[in-house]
């Protein structure tokens, strides 16, 4: 069985949960592939899955899992929410054992189908489907052994793997874009009853919008174990584009929250940008180390703002400690605070924030003036990619998108395009660039 003390304590070569680890480090001990033979590696075998396919809304099906893997046998879901189990131990190939099809109605497939990985827990596998549906599988057959419905509003649907910790699951749902109320859920393992709920939209600090205010948990947070606190990321607020309508800070928007993970309660947050306007919703990862800060050893939050600002965030009370703009071109503001870590142009006593007003959304994304332009894209920055701490190196890795936001009708068309990439390494003790390539 999948046990708490093994998903505390993974074994080298197996990735238990969709982290690897609670504190969302993403470091892998082994050391076979190295600088000196990774341009060696060749494909070994590859195993057909089912085809990518349409659902009722505008998207096709996707693979943005993480793949998990207990002794040879690798777990992993499409976009529809499929659970496929293969066997891996050949070595020259990849046996499918068996496919768990989870029925997700094509017409109710209204939302991004992108089924982001499953969790292990004891002899069973947990996972939410595109239409949160949340279910209990058994691991060696595929048989499903309960289905609980979850989705509380006919906009919801559900992209994250599910988080499984001593004695709970947690789950929420994502479609924070439209009119719906995010949350995080702890379940009962063994039967999926709901043990707590907590509430991503503050009412008080909406003023208006509060009922379905956005704040969707879209990418499974981190677990520090020794303080028994979930760290999550939490998304935009809704309407999206226009801040005038939902006047106030739009707590817990675009944050990182602190949660007690027997109580639900919040011991801390960090909003990044207050009563936001472009989409930048925090989901990404949210990863845990120590770093010596200031000669202090400290435990840090890292986390690469879809804004564009990589942050350092103090775990034990969410103060801001350090940071730096890690995208090359950011014009919806001129920097962050270096005390705060809040934007320079942010007023804590205006209902409605003004920033830089000739980037300033407050419009529709397909109504924007062909004039218009902000930076960086909407989609990120980072965005839900994975990063990763290396323990050897003691730097963040972030995979971004480099570009920026245009009317699709004026959008550049030159060799280079409007949107590249790029790799960036951020020391963990300073926030600031090591390298980018």
């Amino acid at each position: 069985d999948v046990t708490y003390e093994r998903l505390l304590n993974p074994e080298a070569g197996n990735w238990l949960t969709n982290n690897r680890t609670y504190d969302s480090n993403r470091y892998s001990p082994l050391d076979e592939i190295t600088k000196a033979n990774v341009g060696d590696l060749k494909v070994a075998f590859t195993v057909p899955l089912t085809p990518s396919s349409k659902g009722a809304g505008a998207f096709w099906s996707s693979l943005q899992g993480t793949p998990l893997v207990e002794d040879g046998v690798m777990y992993m879901s499409d976009g529809w929410g499929r659970i496929y189990a293969i066997d891996l131990s050949k070595g020259d190939r990849g046996l499918i054992k068996w496919i768990m099809d989870p029925q997700t109605s094509p017409e109710l497939a209204t939302g991004i189908l992108n089924n982001r990985g499953v969790a292990l827990y004891g002899d069973s596998i947990y996972s939410i489907t595109p239409d949160c549906g949340f279910l209990r599988v058994n691991k060696e057959t595929g048989e499903v052994i309960w289905r609980v419905e979850t989705q509380q509003n006919p906009v919801e649907y559900c992209t994250m793997a599910p988080l499984a910790i001593k004695d709970k699951i947690i789950i929420g749902p994502a479609g924070g874009d439209g009119p719906m109320r995010g949350r995080l859920e702890a379940r009962n393992p063994d039967n999926g009853d709901v043990i707590w709920t907590f509430e991503t939209i503050l009412d008080s600090s909406f003023d208006e919008g509060g009922e379905t205010g956005g704040g969707a948990t879209w990418v499974t947070g981190a677990y520090d174990a020794e303080k028994n606190e979930l760290i999550w990321g939490i998304g935009n607020p809704y309407p999206d584009w226009e801040p005038k309508k939902r006047p106030g800070d739009n707590l817990y928007t675009n944050s990182t929250v602190a949660i007690d993970a027997d109580t639900g309660e919040v011991k801390w947050h960090f909003q990044y940008t207050p009563n936001d306007s472009w989409d930048f919703d925090e989901v990404g990862t949210q990863q845990l180390y120590k770093a010596n800060i200031n000669g202090t050893d400290t435990n840090v939050l890292g986390h690469f703002g879809r804004n564009g600002f990589f942050y350092s965030v103090d775990g034990s009370n969410g103060s801001y400690l350090n940071g730096s703009q890690y995208a090359e071109k950011v014009t919806w503001t001129k920097g962050i605070d270096p005390k705060t870590g809040k934007p320079l142009e942010y007023d804590p006593a205006a209902k409605v924030q003004k920033y830089l007003a000739e980037t300033r959304m407050d419009f529709d994304l397909m109504d924007m003036p062909a004039d218009f332009e902000f930076c960086p894209y909407w989609e990120g920055g980072v965005n839900m990619f994975p990063t990763t701490y290396s323990h050897d190196t003691k730097l963040v890795y972030g995979l971004l998108m480099e570009g920026c936001t245009y009317n699709p009708k004026s959008r550049p068309t030159d060799e280079k395009g409007y949107l590249t990439g790029a790799v960036v390494a951020i020391d963990t003790a300073t926030g600031q660039i090591a390298k980018r390539t």
